[in-house]
């Protein structure tokens, strides 16, 4: 839910251009006008983790309230770049935490975990009459707060792993609820423009600090792709959705990323959405011969237990 600095300055009044400016003068390149391809995660990540847009068989399924079993779940796990970088040699790394799609990788060679617990132990707490009393005093388990700050350590760690590998980690900053204000306070959840911008600011200040973590620490010039799933949805945007083309347009359009080392920007381009990422990565660093598909954005909804998708311009 992280949005792009279009957004930020019309809808939110707010210059993200230091923060940008920090990531291009560590070399990255910023897609100024990129907007997602899907509204969701699920429909996002299995969309870039495939290099493609999503199958009509997919998107008509049924929609599980727990995210793991499902075909969109499945379509992550066995993402075609996860199984493309690791018929090459690479391991892949997952930083485990959070919600549904950041829980868990059946294909990780290394999984992280930034929770305390296991998921099987995880899920017999929350069905237990303990739950109640584990959600307020976190005895077992870490936090949302402690679970984000743990992800963005690890992150910087991952360098002294051996080897050729794919870190993806997914991190629920700034989206809603609000725990962290600018300075990594702990504030309340307030639903405001003020509690989103001020865990945006949060997030920023982690993101830099990570990345040069990561290029302090690495032998070699590591590729770094930083790439929000979808824009903000928060109730102080949104309108009733059906006819507020301004909700939808914020909600697609994303920050997106890229460093990309002895490539200069290489073949990127401003309006470059993730389903592009790493058929573009693919093309310049393995020679492959992806064809880059027609940069496209659907708001996404499911009235009737299967989505609806709605091309936004």
């Amino acid at each position: 839910a992280y949005a792009n600095e279009h957004t930020l300055k019309e809808t939110f009044e707010y210059d993200n251009s230091p923060f940008l400016n920090s990531l291009k003068d560590r070399g990255f390149y910023v897609a100024s006008k990129s907007s997602s391809n899907y509204a969701e995660t699920l429909l996002s990540l299995g969309s870039s983790l495939n290099m493609d847009y999503l199958d009509q068989k997919i998107l008509k399924g049924p929609r599980s309230n727990n995210h793991h079993d499902t075909d969109l779940m499945k379509s992550i796990e066995n993402g075609k770049v996860i199984l493309l970088l690791k018929s090459r040699g690479y391991k892949f790394v997952h930083l485990a935490a959070g919600w549904g799609v950041a829980l868990k990788n059946r294909n990780a060679d290394l999984e992280i975990k930034c929770d305390q617990i296991n998921e099987v132990i995880s899920t017999l707490v929350a069905s237990s009459l303990y739950f109640p009393f584990e959600k307020h005093f976190k005895l077992i388990s870490n936090d949302r707060r402690q679970q984000i700050l743990c992800t963005f350590e690890e992150f910087g760690k991952t360098s002294s792993i051996p080897g050729p590998k794919f870190v993806f980690g997914h991190v629920l900053l700034p989206h809603f609820p609000f725990d962290f204000g600018p300075n990594g306070e702990d504030v309340d959840h307030e639903d405001t423009k003020e509690k989103y911008l001020g865990q945006l600011i949060f997030a920023n200040n982690k993101i830099i600090t990570m990345v040069d973590k990561i290029l302090e620490s690495n032998s070699s010039p590591p590729i770094i792709i930083i790439q929000s799933d979808h824009g903000p949805s928060t109730p102080f945007t949104r309108k009733p959705f059906n006819g507020d083309v301004q909700f939808k347009r914020d909600r697609m359009r994303n920050l997106n990323a890229y460093l990309l080392p002895g490539r200069d920007g290489e073949i990127l381009y401003e309006t470059i959405s993730p389903v592009n990422t790493f058929r573009v990565i693919f093309n310049l660093y393995f020679n492959a011969d992806y064809k880059l598909l027609e940069d496209k954005s659907y708001f996404s909804w499911y009235p009737k237990g299967s989505y609806h998708l709605e091309e936004i311009a």
